[in-house]
């Protein structure tokens, strides 16, 4: 009974929480229980395992928070990997250490989302997943993190075995850290001297090369957090390398659209929707159909603290 009275006194006091308790992203979707994997010491996967059974391998989904790579967790995106577990892949969504300069940097993010993939790629089997159709898919420092499997050489964990890839099959970026170089790129100095002197490594921009992934990218033009001319440059120069790269620009949002609760609905399924046509295009989805009056479906989650950089923000697309 005290504990009950305890949580009305909270209520009345800060009415918002109501929101947070029984705020439902996806009400209708099986209620897929995640299990928790360890893929390398104290870092750890959310699976989302779809519900039946399956002849083949599943392609597999893998998410990767935001956060200034400071702040976050795998539970930021278990909306999406439901979503995807629910249409048939199987979703993760990946823990990695959060940087704590100087004992922990954007370096050992880095390092973690590779050994991630990796470890998805090599235990594919256990998993019911297809190796040869593994998306990545990030939000912000996220997306950072996510380029960095698909582009950047090197800065991988020693233990890692590196005879297996971190490359993506199929890469999706939302309003990402794409450039961290002067003058126009994020700037790393709250990271330290060390990772400021490693800028051009650690710069998905500066590694653009033939031969990557096929790649989505969609961004608020009303972003400034990660500004969209970030976008526009790093679409432009994975073209002119040869590469697939589709730049879907949203008229007048702002940062973080893609996480509950920072943007509205309407965004948030535009964004899925412009996600599950790529798949498709790509042969990770089997129909480009998303479940039916998805704009409603999605209800907004309060996350009071999370991403502070994160803020709310026609869509205008680039190919």
């Amino acid at each position: 009974m005290m504990r009950r009275n305890c949580l009305l006194v909270v209520l009345m006091a800060f009415p918002w929480a109501v929101g947070m308790l029984m705020a439902s992203p996806l009400a209708d979707l099986p209620e897929i229980k995640p299990r928790t994997i360890e893929y390398k010491s104290g870092r750890s996967l959310l699976v989302y395992a779809p519900t039946g059974t399956n002849a083949g391998l599943r392609p597999v989904a893998v998410f990767i928070h935001g956060g200034g790579w400071a702040q976050g967790n795998p539970e930021q995106f278990a909306l999406h990997s439901r979503y995807y577990a629910a249409r048939g892949l199987v979703g993760i969504s990946v823990g990695y250490c959060l940087a704590k300069p100087p004992a922990t940097t954007v370096l050992d993010c880095v390092a973690d989302v590779k050994s991630a993939v990796r470890w998805i790629r090599k235990h594919a089997g256990e998993l019911g997943v297809d190796p040869a159709r593994i998306v990545v898919l990030g939000d912000s420092a996220g997306g950072h993190l996510a380029a960095a499997t698909a582009l950047l050489p090197g800065l991988d964990a020693p233990d890692d075995d590196l005879t297996v890839s971190a490359r993506p099959d199929v890469l999706v970026l939302f309003n990402p850290v794409i450039d961290t170089t002067p003058p126009d790129g994020w700037d790393l100095k709250s990271q330290g001297a060390l990772v400021v002197a490693r800028a051009a490594d650690l710069s998905p921009m500066d590694h653009v090369s033939p031969g990557a992934p096929p790649t989505l990218v969609i961004h608020g033009s009303a972003d400034t957090v990660t500004p969209l001319a970030g976008s526009e440059r790093f679409v432009a120069a994975m073209r002119a390398a040869g590469n697939t790269a589709r730049l879907e620009t949203l008229a007048d949002k702002g940062h973080a659209f893609i996480v509950p609760g920072y943007g509205d609905n309407a965004t948030l399924a535009r964004a899925l929707k412009l996600t599950d046509d790529f798949l498709t295009a790509n042969q990770v989805l089997g129909s480009n159909n998303a479940p039916k009056e998805l704009e409603a479906k999605v209800a907004p989650e309060r996350r009071s603290g999370m991403l502070p950089d994160h803020q709310p923000g026609e869509n205008r697309s680039s190919e």
